[in-house]
């Protein structure tokens, strides 16, 4: 018998991208939020990294669900802002286009030279029944770039247009 996993993301694009990594296990069956049933309120996202974010998130959905649970939380963090926006990266506007023009206006005196950033993502893991938790954080260096690139690929993440990846 397949275990469940609760998927805890309300992103229809990050949904996609986890069922295709997990796409080989076959001894998990994909659960998603909207596959419940029931409508779980969002949890309100009191931590102070993103690593507790996660945690939060997926200990939240699990108790709710009854379901081995699996959420993420992530968040730009930039060095001539002492990392802000950080944690709350999504949080700053109510869209991404808010969100980078905020950014934008906040770094229009920093110059292109200072304007190193970190990309940081958790993905945390709960499991409702052996009250266990289990978690990965990683980051990706970059800069940020003066103005919105846009590209043919659409984008998921709400900085990708500002996020400049410098190649290896």
């Amino acid at each position: 018998m397949r275990r469940k996993l609760l998927v805890a993301t309300t992103s229809e694009g990050k949904l996609k991208e986890i069922e295709h990594f997990f796409s080989t296990l076959h001894f998990l069956q994909l659960v998603s939020l909207r596959d419940l049933g029931k409508t779980i309120p969002e949890p309100e996202e009191t931590g102070s990294t993103i690593e507790e974010n996660a945690m939060l998130k997926a200990r939240y959905y699990a108790c709710e669900s009854g379901l081995l649970t699996l959420a993420d939380d992530t968040g730009l963090f930039i060095d001539a802002l002492k990392g802000w926006p950080g944690v709350e990266s999504a949080r700053i506007a109510t869209t991404n286009e808010e969100r980078c023009q905020w950014l934008l206006e906040r770094l229009k005196s920093i110059p292109k030279e200072k304007r190193t950033a970190r990309f940081r993502g958790c993905a945390a893991l709960f499991d409702p029944l052996q009250n266990t938790t289990f978690s990965a954080t990683d980051e990706l260096a970059g800069s940020i770039v003066g103005k919105s690139v846009t590209d043919s690929v659409q984008q998921s993440w709400g900085y990708n247009s500002l996020f400049y990846i410098p190649e290896v």
